[in-house]
């Protein structure tokens, strides 16, 4: 029975030092997903730091702040438990130190079998099946040999799959992504499953800010609370969506938090990031504020 997801970092979640598309939802999903027995699914990260010639040598310390940047960061928390730093050369020695010292950080009773190891490297894909660990593997094409998967939003439903648990839990938490990467929102939850195949759920959407005076920052769009109602098709596929509108008074506070931010000049520009605590980055058409560090 699988009670925990490994997961490899470069190549895998990131590339290049950017998000993969999907990642977010599909670590959003995962986190809330149970095991057959009904527990919460472990999830911990297995980066090797010294993959990129530009992170080698990379402090945990550094790490840690790179996958806050990142917006990986709140998936592994605490990082000092959920992250555990491998080498390649780890990976293929056959007394498994690494796989202990990720079990013993999660302080979890488990076996190679209970655990589910994603990644992309073959030869980490290997040594994990050499130690009985199950494995998906991600790539660039699900047509590859031996390629599981190639986009995250197909991930939550292979895991589940091999989870095999029971119940609306799981299935909650594959629509909510789907949610999130079909309509541009965040933090969505299923609040209730209604007659008729329909769904009651809320999120987080963007809501653009237009100030002339925020300068650069007009028209930067803020992520406001909205609920919202979904029809499911018989296959329990989205069919439609039906937005509530975002109210005057969240429209208000998103207005007045950047305003704020803005005025306080934490928002990483041309003087660089330090002391900064929020960017804007470019999300489709979308110049949206995102938060990089806390003070």
């Amino acid at each position: 029975m699988i009670r925990i997801v490994m997961l490899d970092f470069v190549g895998t979640l990131v590339r290049d030092d950017h998000v993969l598309p999907h990642v977010p939802a599909a670590l959003n999903a995962l986190r809330s997903f149970v095991t057959a027995d009904g527990d919460p699914l472990e999830i911990c990260l297995i980066p090797d730091p010294g993959e990129t010639p530009q992170n080698a040598g990379e402090s945990e310390a550094e790490f840690f702040e790179r996958l806050g940047e990142l917006g990986l960061r709140q998936f592994f928390e605490p990082v000092e438990q959920r992250v555990v730093f491998v080498s390649r050369q780890e990976f293929s020695e056959p007394n498994a130190r690494w796989f202990h010292d990720a079990i013993d950080r999660l302080e979890i009773e488990a076996s190679p079998s209970d655990c589910l190891m994603i990644a992309k490297d073959a030869s980490c894909i290997a040594a994990c099946k050499s130690l009985g660990i199950n494995t998906l593997r991600f790539g660039d094409s699900a047509d590859a040999a031996g390629v599981d998967f190639s986009d995250w939003s197909d991930a939550p439903d292979l895991v589940a799959l091999r989870l095999g648990a029971t119940g609306d839990t799981n299935s909650d938490a594959i629509l909510a992504a789907a949610l999130e990467q079909d309509l541009q929102l965040s933090d969505v939850a299923i609040l209730q499953r209604l007659p008729g195949n329909r769904v009651s759920a809320a999120g987080n959407r963007l809501h653009p800010v237009n100030d002339p005076a925020l300068g650069d920052c007009d028209g930067v769009s803020v992520y406001v609370p909205v609920q919202f109602d979904v029809r499911l098709d018989g296959e329990g596929k989205i069919a439609a969506v039906d937005q509530h509108p975002v109210t005057e008074l969240d429209a208000a506070e998103a207005a007045m938090q950047l305003k704020a931010l803005v005025d306080a000049n934490r928002i990483a520009g041309g003087d660089g990031d330090r002391g900064k605590t929020h960017r804007i980055e470019t999300q489709g058409e979308h110049r949206v504020l995102k938060r990089i560090r806390f003070q």
